[in-house]
């Protein structure tokens, strides 16, 4: 059997046509006019003819009627000129199908994570993203909340996680709620504030903290105090030491008054074998909610649907607290 060139239809009887070819006719089609579907064929009204010449000749029928001033199609042209639409709009439709493919299983995402959440979620979301869709590039910032509202206002990350601010209201964000995570003080089972069933925001900042960045809690704190030496132990205390990873210091905990203020997540091995006790504090808001956030004007691609999707399957996975949806 003879080599039939792929942009040919194959045939052992009847004429074959070449894409170009057909792309010929419909653009004559179109416009009834040489010179233009010339133009938009890119080449010259001297081709053309000849390509339709060509075409006419081998199928044995005339496809346009020419007088010195109107080009017309006739029946048979008609005919070829439908489908070859088909055929032309059919290749489109494959290379836009290819495209979304490639979309999805490639580029890049830039995104961030608040420093409270990404210590329970960025590993598992790399860990699992990276293994489904392994050619998809991931550039991860893991900042405090300010960091993250200039960089996705800025266009440099297309969306974040982290807790909920209010007061956020750039180009009016688009907001998802995901779950809603618990902050936890937690000290050594003999700590002072364990004496008490539980404490007063004022009582928690007499001991040091190791925290996150504390704004959290340090703007609830803020509206209870009312004298200069409050005032002064917020500033001291809330936090004494501040890291992205709090429950490294779980040692010094330990062994001083040193509290920790953590999410329930991160310190569940320590509460459940008992090293660290809670300590509950009664005028503190303690629940944060965990929220995506993204600018409703930019184009999301494929791949920020799949990201979003593993980050909502590992938060099913660790049996966080999802809230679902909001409008």
């Amino acid at each position: 059997m003879d080599n039939i060139a792929e942009d040919k239809f194959v045939s052992d009887t009847k004429p074959r046509l070449t894409l170009k070819e057909l792309r010929h006719v419909w653009l004559l089609m179109q416009s009834l006019n040489f010179n233009r579907a010339a133009s938009n064929a890119g080449i010259s009204q001297s081709a053309l003819s000849q390509s339709i010449a060509s075409i006419e000749r081998r199928l044995g029928v005339m496809l346009f009627r020419r007088d010195r001033r109107n080009v017309f199609v006739t029946s048979y042209g008609r005919i070829v000129a439908t489908h070859a639409e088909i055929v032309l709009h059919s290749l489109e439709d494959m290379a836009t199908h290819i495209e979304a493919t490639r979309d999805s299983r490639e580029g890049s995402v830039a995104f961030g994570m608040g420093i409270f959440v990404a210590n329970h979620l960025l590993s598992p979301v790399l860990t699992q993203f990276h293994q489904q869709y392994p050619e998809v590039r991931l550039h991860s910032t893991v900042a405090h909340l300010d960091s993250l509202q200039n960089q996705l206002t800025q266009g440099d990350i297309q969306f974040y996680v982290a807790g909920r601010d209010p007061q956020f209201r750039n180009k009016a964000p688009l907001r998802e709620m995901l779950y809603c995570e618990e902050l936890v003080v937690a000290g050594r089972p003999e700590h002072p504030l364990l004496s008490s069933p539980s404490i007063s925001a004022i009582e928690l900042i007499h001991f040091p903290a190791i925290t996150y960045d504390g704004s959290y809690l340090r703007r609830q704190i803020d509206q209870r105090l009312t004298n200069t030496e409050e005032f002064e132990l917020l500033e001291l205390n809330c936090p004494a030491i501040k890291l992205q990873q709090p429950w490294l210091l779980v040692d010094l905990a330990l062994r001083s008054d040193h509290l920790i203020i953590a999410s329930r997540t991160a310190l569940k091995d320590w509460l459940s074998d008992g090293r660290l006790k809670r300590i509950e504090v009664n005028d503190l808001d303690m629940s944060l909610d965990i929220e995506l956030t993204y600018n409703k004007d930019i184009n999301l691609s494929p791949s920020y649907q799949r990201l979003t999707d593993t980050i909502r399957q590992v938060i099913h996975d660790q049996q966080l607290m999802i809230i679902g949806r909001t409008g």
